[in-house]
């Protein structure tokens, strides 16, 4: 111990001079990797430094569904790293997918972003590859807002929030708060299924199924002709609403307020072969135009024994989710219906019918003196909305059990009198 205290100073200083020349060593060692990779053994360097091609982690399958956005939207969340050496602070990491681009000559993926700033040219210079810009990309976060994992037609947040299975398309046609309608129908409606308190307003509960072209009551049952080149000596004979006519080309007729003139005719016969003989039978054509017809492609064509329609005038089928099988057909512009709002326990609401398109309907009524409109848009028969909405209203058996007061005396079941034979 006298020698260490006596020579203390000089075990520091050997101490100190062992460490730097260490240091230096470990510099020299640097120094020396770094003239190699400059301007020394370049092939070398480029051996030690180039990732083999095989195990590239960038080469990848894009057209793997994995990297769609259902696919992603599935791997977006929160998850504990199993690893130290990952790149990021902390424990927790988010994936995020990124939109990329691969060059179609160099086969390399790079940031779309990137790209943009460099004129859609490949970024590498070996390439420098014009590329096509693929344009805006889309609104991810709402298509993830939309995403539904089972199909109900609800999405997958939604159900989530709700305390809905988002892994199962059973609890769509359920009823959670016992209202009496789906939880799929509170979607539609934007009510909430875990109040019963919070009901469909009236306009709801109705649902366009078909759009069809109106059918005319109109008949023809032959044409005569003294010549059948003159169209002027045709003989038109038609049933108009079950009354039998005559006319001729370029008469008129009124019909449901609107007037039809008939603009053109074609007689022809056709033969039907029965087992024993011949039988002619009138096969002719005519043209009607309506008042508020101009074109040719509003002309409306009779055929002989034929149903007629003018594709000109539709009229709607609508139908209410709580009798979806009950049908109100012949809505056509003007026309008026009920519907009975148990809602508020009120009377019955008219709706009144003001435009039939091609695949909407507008309807007008009055609820509490107050005018409304509303729009109904064509659901297709057999879709899965359809389906939906003919399961919308829920029939609860929970009011019809029968049950007595306690303050009422049930009524004693009347015995029967047996009675001995004698034999």
């Amino acid at each position: 111990m006298d020698i260490i205290k006596k020579h203390y100073e000089k075990f520091v200083l050997g101490f100190l001079l062992l460490s730097f020349v260490v240091a230096l060593i470990y510099l020299l060692q640097i120094m020396s990797s770094t003239h190699d990779t400059s301007s020394g053994n370049r092939a070398a360097a480029k051996n030690a430094l180039v990732i083999e091609r095989e195990n590239q982690p960038y080469r990848f399958n894009c057209t793997n569904e994995k990297f769609s956005v259902a696919g992603q939207s599935k791997e977006l969340v929160w998850q504990t790293r199993q690893g130290e050496g990952l790149i990021g602070y902390g424990r927790p990491g988010l994936v995020v997918p990124v939109k990329m681009l691969r060059c179609s000559q160099c086969k390399k993926i790079m940031p779309w972003a990137q790209l943009r700033k460099n004129d859609m040219r490949c970024l590498f210079e070996a390439c420098s590859q014009d590329l096509r810009d693929p344009g805006e990309p889309e609104d991810y976060e709402k298509q993830l807002a939309n995403f539904d994992s089972d199909g109900d037609d609800m999405p997958d947040r939604y159900e989530i929030r709700l305390g809905l299975n988002p892994g199962s398309s059973e609890d769509a046609d359920q009823d959670k708060d016992g209202d009496n309608f789906s939880n799929w129908f509170e979607y539609y409606c934007k009510t909430n299924p875990n109040d019963p308190k919070s009901l469909p307003t009236l306009d709801k509960m109705l649902f366009l199924s078909n759009i069809e072209a109106v059918k005319l009551p109109i008949k023809l049952n032959r044409i005569t002709a003294i010549d059948p080149n003159n169209k002027n000596t045709f003989k038109i004979f038609l049933t108009i609403l079950n009354r039998d006519v005559s006319m001729t080309i370029r008469a008129s007729f009124n019909l449901y307020g609107k007037r039809y003139t008939i603009v053109d005719a074609v007689k022809r016969n056709t033969t039907k072969q029965s087992t024993s003989f011949a039988q002619q039978e009138d096969d002719s054509t005519i043209w009607l135009m309506p008042q508020d017809g101009k074109k040719d492609s509003d002309r409306i064509e009779v055929r002989a024994g034929k149903d007629v329609y003018d594709n000109k005038t539709r009229k709607a089928v609508i139908r209410d989710v709580r009798t979806p099988n009950k049908r109100r057909s012949n809505l056509t512009v003007g026309r008026e219906f009920k519907l009975k709002n148990n809602i508020t326990g009120k009377d019955t609401v008219n709706f009144k019918v003001v435009a039939v398109a091609e695949k909407t309907v507008d309807l007008e009524y009055m609820l509490d003196k107050t005018p409304c409109k509303i729009t109904l848009e064509l659901v297709k028969s057999g879709s899965i909305k359809y389906e939906r909405f003919k399961k919308a209203y829920v029939k609860s058996d929970a009011n019809k059990t029968d049950r007595v007061q306690p303050d009422e005396e049930q009524p004693q079941p009347r015995r029967r009198s047996v009675r001995s034979r004698r034999r």
